[in-house]
């Protein structure tokens, strides 16, 4: 019986850690700190810095699906990689972004968001979509000091 226990408890114990695992990779952060993350703000008009967006967007390699000045919204994503999994389907990973730009008082605020979205097609044509929000402040830091030198070459 103890052999029995042990056993059950031994092939349990990968799945138990696969769902740590998995729980640990986002960080939780408070809304205001996704706020920090994702945004910053500028002194030029909104004009200027929508379009900057949209060709800092463009120059990181994605394509812009929407957007409209009026309400200040882009969105945008990247080429699809496809990938062959067996016994599984065909995997594609895509970044999306989106952006919000408005003017508030004497500035302007762009809120930026990506995420990583996954999709995974069976040959029964069921899928499985999902997206992961990005989180990580070296990929915004990255996007917004290209968005300053945008602004700074539009101006």
């Amino acid at each position: 019986m103890t052999t029995i226990r042990t056993f059950g408890a031994a092939a349990l114990l990968p799945v138990l850690l696969a769902g740590c695992l998995g729980a640990v990779s986002q960080p939780d952060l408070t809304p205001l700190q996704k706020r920090e993350i994702q945004s910053r703000s500028y002194m030029q008009s909104k004009p200027t810095v929508f379009r900057s967006t949209m060709a800092v967007l463009q120059d990181h390699g994605y394509t812009i699906r929407d957007a409209d000045l009026a309400t200040g919204h882009i969105a945008a994503e990247s080429a699809t990689n496809t990938q062959f999994v067996l016994f599984a389907g065909n995997r594609t990973t895509q970044r999306r972004a989106t952006a919000f730009v408005e003017r508030i008082a004497d500035r302007t605020v762009v809120r930026m968001s990506f995420v990583d979205a996954k999709e995974l097609l069976t040959g029964y044509g069921k899928t499985n979509e999902r997206g992961d929000p990005i989180w990580d402040p070296e990929v915004y830091r990255v996007f917004f000091e290209a968005l300053e030198t945008a602004i700074f070459l539009r101006e």
